[in-house]
């Protein structure tokens, strides 16, 4: 089992790794050619069909390619959306798709199909400049906010630099990671990790006072509802959104106690004081996953944890949303480094700890189910090898917790509102949604279960459709094997490839009050500068954590008999899995992408031992 593991982990890894290619700079708009390749059926992301050259994927590409080139652009747009229509996408699909939703003056669409290439293929400058071309037909002309000081200079470095460059960019992080990792470890010491976190959270609090961000979509309207809990207004209970979304009460029970706690705050003042908590969340549950690298390695492994996290920007980008994401990975942190020392010495007091922090944990966030599966799991292969089936019983024992804390929560609300709440949507609803075409890309959000919110649509009508949904799907996946690949890349490439992992998005689309204008321009308005500089470095960065995670989960794994071991490879690799399933959002990914830095501070210690050896 443990080499079937081994093998997945490296596949994710070197898969993540190589698609994440780019094109050249584009000096011009591009917009008068198409994106061809040498296999058209592939490039469309759909197989050849053997009812003929006419029918095919292959030919309607060509034949598409070809009035985009004559300048018949309204048929071009007719073909490629045949294509699309049969379940196929790729980026160089809707690159040739939004081309022709621009030449067709169909700006709108020439944005949205854009933005899906580029979740596809992050790294092309052809899609970012001529975005930018379609998102500035859309806006009136107003004063230029003046440049940030790195904007000319940056500019010019990215005219210069190709794809290959950005590698050996990729390659310069790891390196300087080395150097720092170090560095650090010549100079050593608990003082120094603390001071680097305390300097970190420093700067996130001032980040977060210089953007001035306010929350969007369900993050404001939770946190609107818990400052009304606050005066004791429970009116919102009764409203359709908690009545559906009711698992959101997780959510809003501690912003509600922060509520209490600051009585006079306003919305705004609220919503900056559960940025600064959602920081110091952050930094303490990458304190606990250091503590969990040294309990598994050593103390170089913890301080290669602390740096990653430091070093790595969405940390600093998410402890915005205010969205419960960082309680989870701390509660998630917690519960598996009690796990891991229950594991070693035997102790109740730590699997006792272990179960409480895991159970609320999905309380925090439903999707920490997955880190209880994962540990369920490592507890049934430890108390098999050790005879331990007090192990076995703390694993049930957290989902007990789970759910009667989360019982006791909902039970708590409908109290004070007067308010029983109804079922929520059910997994095979999500689980229909997750199989179908979305404007964002393949399997995220699309509205689907949104028919089944209503009071009147009992559970069997909505088994009914969602099965039918199923049914449906599977079919066209049984007769487009090819087509069903391709929509599952790109569901798994959307939500690991990007970055930013959807926070730059979703900060774009957030008002921000702050008054540091010329900063916030740079970093969410124009897509040069700054914000240029940003997304190669976390590209640099990804690149570097994902390999390093490849690494030291093989250097874990190897660790005989010791189950705890496989707690997080196994927890990352049922979240890709999950929303391979289920719903897929590329903020999603991001507690994975957490919970692997001790995998990757693992990698990074192999490889610094490595070059000492060659060195030495």
């Amino acid at each position: 089992m443990k080499r079937l593991i081994i093998t997945l982990v490296l596949l994710f890894g070197l898969s993540a790794l190589s698609a994440q290619e780019g094109a050249a700079p584009a000096g011009e708009p591009r917009t008068d050619s198409v994106a061809a390749s040498g296999d058209a059926a592939t490039a469309a992301g759909e197989r050849a069909d053997d009812s003929g050259a006419e029918s095919s994927a292959g030919s309607l590409w060509d034949r598409a390619n070809t009035a985009y080139i004559n300048g018949d652009y309204h048929a071009a747009l007719e073909m490629y959306e045949r294509i699309l229509a049969g379940g196929m996408g790729s980026a160089k699909l809707y690159y040739n798709l939004a081309n022709a939703c621009f030449k067709e003056g169909q700006t709108g669409r020439a944005i949205l199909f854009y933005h899906r290439a580029l979740r596809l293929a992050p790294g092309s400058d052809d899609i970012r400049y001529n975005l930018s071309v379609a998102e500035a037909r859309t806006k009136d002309r107003i004063e230029e906010i003046p440049a940030f000081f790195l904007t000319e200079w940056a500019r010019a470095v990215r005219r210069t630099m190709s794809c290959t460059a950005w590698s050996v960019l990729s390659l310069a992080a790891l390196a300087a990671l080395l150097g720092v990792h170090g560095l650090l470890e010549r100079l050593g010491g608990v003082r120094l990790g603390a001071g680097l976190c305390a300097l970190w959270l420093a700067a996130a609090l001032l980040w977060i006072w210089a953007i001035g961000m306010r929350q969007r979509a369900d993050a404001q309207m939770v946190l609107a509802d818990a400052h009304q809990f606050a005066r004791n207004h429970y009116d919102a209970l009764s409203g359709d959104y908690l009545q559906v979304y009711t698992y959101q009460l997780g959510i809003a029970l501690p912003l509600h106690m922060l509520a209490r706690l600051f009585s006079g705050a306003t919305m705004g003042q609220l919503d900056f004081l559960a940025q600064c908590v959602n920081a110091a969340l952050g930094i303490a549950g990458v304190g606990v996953l250091a503590a969990l690298a040294q309990e598994l390695l050593d103390r170089r492994a913890a301080s290669a944890t602390l740096l990653l996290y430091i070093v790595s920007l969405p940390t600093l980008l998410f402890a915005q949303f205010v969205y419960n994401i960082n309680l989870m990975i701390l509660l998630g942190a917690g519960a598996t480094l009690c796990f891991a020392r229950y594991a070693r010495t035997g102790r109740v007091g730590f699997g006792l700890a272990y179960a409480a922090l895991a159970g609320l944990a999905t309380v925090a966030k439903p999707n920490a189910e997955i880190m209880l599966l994962a540990l369920l799991i490592c507890a049934l292969l430890h108390g098999w090898a050790n005879r331990d089936m007090k192990i076995v019983l703390l694993a049930a024992l957290s989902f007990a917790i789970g759910k009667g804390a989360f019982a006791a929560v909902a039970a708590w609300y409908g109290k004070q509102g007067g308010v029983d709440f109804r079922a929520n949507v059910s997994m095979l609803a999500r689980l229909a949604m997750g199989m179908q075409e979305s404007p964002v890309a393949a399997g995220w959000y699309n509205k689907y279960i949104e028919q089944f919110f209503a009071a009147d649509v009992t559970a069997q009508q909505e088994k009914a459709q969602a099965i039918a949904a199923i049914d449906a799907r599977l079919g066209w996946m049984r007769e487009n094997p090819a087509a069903a690949l391709a929509f599952y890349r790109e569901k798994l490439l959307t939500q690991w490839l990007d970055p930013a992992y959807d926070s730059l998005w979703m900060g774009e689309l957030s008002e921000k009050v702050g008054r540091y204008n010329g900063l916030i321009g740079s970093i969410y308005r124009r897509k040069d500068g700054l914000r240029t500089l940003m997304d190669g470095y976390m590209d640099a960065m990804q690149t570097a954590v994902y390999a390093l995670s490849a690494v030291g989960g093989a250097r874990l794994l190897k660790k005989k008999g010791d189950m705890a071991a496989l707690a997080l490879p196994v927890t990352i690799l049922g979240g890709a899995l999950y929303h391979l399933i289920f719903e897929a959002k590329a903020q999603y990914a991001y507690p994975y992408m957490v919970y692997m830095l001790p995998l990757a501070a693992a990698g990074l210690c192999t490889l610094a031992e490595k070059l000492k050896k060659i060195s030495g």
